[in-house]
């Protein structure tokens, strides 16, 4: 007897190692088939909802428990009382090879698949950046993919990702940060500073440059107010370009002009150096969309006036960019008008002209049409053609000009003609002896 009680103790030790050990192995089991599902459910549900949202716009993380399924043992109820010491070891003995060959087999047990889904809940985390419509239908789209896939079992969950959870922090600066604000503030005023400092300065060198041409050439003053009503320096730009072309485009026809009105330029009392700079520029600038039949030649300048031209120059290049229009509508009248003609006084039956008030000479000139306008300008005093130019807007000077480059003058003669009719209209008396012809050009 006391040798079988000996033998039922080793035998219940050998079932609780036997026991620990299978449970330890299973719980291993266990998380191992439970990490796997999760990572394959996870990866099937991102693939599919990649079709309907952007990765950085979700995640997901599933949340499984797994039970394995259980191994029937038959065992009696009880052992017989009256049972010898042999029946019992036999009995135990039968029981042990039993257990063991049936957790060994898992007898009636799929092997491939020992566990079975008790509960899995998939969450599905959004960006608040997620349209709220949108949300509702991804929450009905994944309740019904879930339920699809595990029934009862399963359950979807949607939230909300909130971007503002670290808001506290972010209105509690730190360090330097606290003082980026006025690091910004100080170093916008060093910004405005230094610009103010360069208008100022760029003020005060305006004034500078200006009055040193006057020394050179006050004509460019005196002919500014007719042109700085026009409007942002990119359209004068543009016209100042126009003008060079035109000049350099005109160059060719009126050579013997050309010299008499440097000479003028040089000879006058006070020297027009900056226009002779200038008018060289439009050469050099505009002479090069010239074709080759029609190519000018540099002008002879006076050697004084080569001595003069570096400073007027320099002084050109200063100018602001109304007077330097000015001053190229200046050279470009001074050329159509026949550059020579400014050089001696005008033929006797225009004497007349000088004389003319602002109103007559506005009159005058409004009593003919464009062609009357340029032949009549070609033929008055320089100081009057300054005077006309500045009585008439720059949009009209301007559409003048142009004209000129197309328009076919009067003769002589049908300018006389015109004017004596005017002088009979205006009450003046008429030039004695004076063949009139009539001859209009409306």
């Amino acid at each position: 007897m006391k040798a079988s009680v000996h033998f039922l103790a080793c035998l219940l030790g050998f079932a609780l190692i036997f026991t620990t050990t299978a449970h330890g192995q299973n719980m291993v089991s266990d998380l191992d088939e439970k990490f796997h599902l999760e990572k394959a459910i996870s990866e099937r549900l991102e693939q599919t909802l990649k079709t309907r949202l952007e990765k950085d716009y979700f995640d997901i993380t599933v949340e499984a428990r797994l039970k394995r399924k259980g191994v029937n043992v038959k065992v009696r109820d009880h052992v017989s009382a009256e049972a010898s010491s042999e029946d019992i070891q036999k009995w135990y003995s039968s029981q042990m090879r039993n257990l063991s060959r049936q957790m060994a087999s898992a007898e009636g047990i799929d092997t491939a698949r020992p566990f079975e889904l008790e509960s899995l809940t998939v969450t599905l985390g959004l960006s608040d950046k997620v349209e709220t419509p949108y949300r509702e239908e991804l929450k009905t789209w994944l309740t019904k993919w879930v339920e699809a896939g595990f029934g009862s079992k399963g359950e979807a969950v949607v939230l909300v990702r909130p971007s503002n959870i670290v808001q506290r922090d972010l209105n509690q600066p730190s360090g330097l940060s606290r003082y980026q604000n006025l690091l910004g503030m100080m170093f916008m005023g060093l910004v405005f500073a230094g610009v103010y400092l360069m208008q100022s300065r760029r003020n005060r060198a305006v004034p500078l440059a200006t009055s040193a041409v006057v020394a050179v050439e006050p004509q460019v003053i005196q002919t500014t107010p007719a042109v700085t009503l026009l409007p942002d320096d990119a359209e004068q730009k543009e016209m100042i370009r126009t003008l060079k072309n035109k000049i350099a485009w005109v160059s060719p026809g009126v050579k013997n002009q050309i010299d008499g009105l440097i000479s003028k330029w040089c000879d006058s009392d006070q020297p027009s150096y900056l226009k002779i700079a200038a008018f060289l520029e439009a050469l050099a600038e505009g002479g090069a969309s010239l074709n080759e039949g029609a190519r000018v030649t540099v002008p002879t300048i006076p050697a004084d006036a080569q001595a003069a031209l570096p400073k007027a120059l320099t002084h050109l290049q200063e100018l602001e960019v109304s007077a330097t229009l000015s001053l190229y509508q200046e050279i470009y009248s001074e050329l159509l008008s026949g550059g020579s003609l400014a050089l001696k006084a005008p033929p006797s039956e225009f004497d007349f002209l000088r004389t003319l008030s602002d109103e007559e000479m506005l009159n005058i000139f409004n009593s003919g049409n464009q062609s009357f306008k340029i032949s009549l300008l070609t033929r008055l005093p320089e100081t009057q053609r300054r005077r006309y130019s500045e009585l008439i807007t720059p949009e009209e000077l301007r559409n003048l000009l142009n004209y000129s480059l197309i328009c076919q003058e009067l003769s002589d003669e049908e300018l006389k003609g015109m004017l004596e009719q005017w002088k009979v209209q205006a009450g003046k008396p008429a030039t004695p002896s004076l063949d009139i012809k009539t001859k209009f050009a409306k």
